[in-house]
């Protein structure tokens, strides 16, 4: 008897252990984008919803012609502070939101003047929000920004706002950031990020007669100290991205001579090293440069030698990383990140300067820029070797 008793119970418990609480996907908003905006006295905050469907690849007719931008829903919500502007959000959502999905955040030119540390303090006190979000900041309409559509019938989230790894590797202008390495970087006493500007101005895909709108890069926003530096469009990054990008994996290079035509080299992974020394008040700064290439293209003359090449190219190289230092001192931007270099490999020196309270970019002087280019392949091309 006891032992029936036993066996019941134990049914009875084995039924009740289900997830009583468990709510099915298609009754969830994911929240899969955000944008936070600062006008006058008040935050705006932008949540992009996706529908499920166009997760996976779609696949009717209606998609292939346009209709992907039914799948993209976004939401807007104002209020004093952040937290009440997501809150805000949530009085006409219909469904529970969750933020658990959120693989992009995009900062107007307004919050990262003045208002990053709010804004990252306000959204990540939330256990749903994660440190691997992509991070961008822009000049453009969140709203144009988060509707962004996908080229032919691709799911809604292959755009270069949710993965710009695999552009980047394919050409190296814009390096992607990710929330963690931005907060390390705002959170030290010296350091600076270079944040991508992201736009949904699009001059070059069609489609049935018109340019939708489609996500791309377009420079970079200089950040440090919690605070924004400036902006850089991506015509100018050049030196700059030899010198501060984590990596470059490909990024094409147009050498031009003066009467003999130009080649296009493809640089590839190059490897800098800064080194700052103390002279009097000055800041002296060498730059070693060490990069492989490939030639892809030729357009010369057959008496231009391989090493005048090479040595063109080297030329180039030096030239673009001097103007970009310039162009660092000139609009106060350490697009080279030398004070974080000095913080870590000389802070008796840093601290002396810190607390002398004058600006320490200016004191920065670029002595030497040694460049050492290996052309490792050059397709079919021949060339004299001398």
């Amino acid at each position: 008897m006891k032992q029936a008793k036993a066996a019941v119970i134990a049914g009875i418990m084995l039924m009740l252990s289900g997830c009583w609480d468990m709510r099915e996907a298609q009754n969830t908003n994911f929240i899969t984008a955000l944008g936070v905006d600062y006008i006058q006295d008040h935050y705006v905050v932008y949540a992009q919803i996706i529908d499920f469907t166009s997760i996976a690849k779609r696949e009717s007719s209606e998609s292939q012609t346009g209709g992907g931008g039914k799948a993209i829903w976004v939401g807007k919500g104002e209020g004093k502070s952040v937290v009440a502007a997501l809150n805000h959000i949530y009085d006409s959502s219909q469904q529970q939101t969750v933020w658990t999905h959120v693989k992009a955040i995009i900062l107007s030119e307004s919050v990262m003047k003045s208002k990053m540390d709010e804004v990252f303090s306000s959204i990540l006190r939330s256990r749903e929000m994660r440190y691997t979000p992509w991070v961008y900041g822009t000049r453009d309409s969140m709203y144009n920004l988060l509707s962004s559509m996908t080229i032919l019938n691709l799911s809604a989230q292959t755009t270069v706002m949710f993965e710009p790894t695999s552009i980047y590797r394919q050409s190296s202008d814009v390096e992607p950031v990710h929330l963690q390495r931005l907060l390390n970087a705002v959170r030290e006493p010296a350091s600076t990020v270079l944040v991508p500007s992201i736009t949904s101005k699009n001059r070059i895909w069609i489609n049935q007669g018109k340019q939708p709108p489609l996500s791309r890069t377009d420079g970079i926003f200089v950040v440090s100290k919690n605070s924004l530096q400036g902006y850089v469009p991506e015509s100018k990054i050049r030196g700059t991205r030899f010198v501060k990008f984590y990596r470059v994996f490909r990024y094409p290079m147009i050498v031009n001579f003066r009467d003999s035509g130009s080649v296009l080299l493809l640089i590839r992974n190059p490897r800098t090293s800064l080194e700052i020394k103390p002279e009097g008040e000055e800041l002296q700064v060498s730059i070693n440069m060490i990069t492989r290439a490939n030639m892809i293209e030729k357009n010369t003359d057959e008496n231009v030698s391989f090493q005048t090449i090479i040595e063109a190219g080297t030329k180039k190289i030096e030239e673009e990383i001097r103007a970009s230092f310039e162009q660092s001192q000139n609009e106060n931007m350490d697009l080279f990140g030398l004070e974080e270099e000095l913080y870590r490999k000389r802070n008796a020196v840093w601290k002396q300067a810190r607390d002398s309270g004058e600006p320490l970019l200016p004191r920065f002087k670029l002595k030497e820029v040694h460049v050492r280019l290996e052309i490792n392949h050059a397709n079919t091309y021949t060339f004299q070797q001398k």
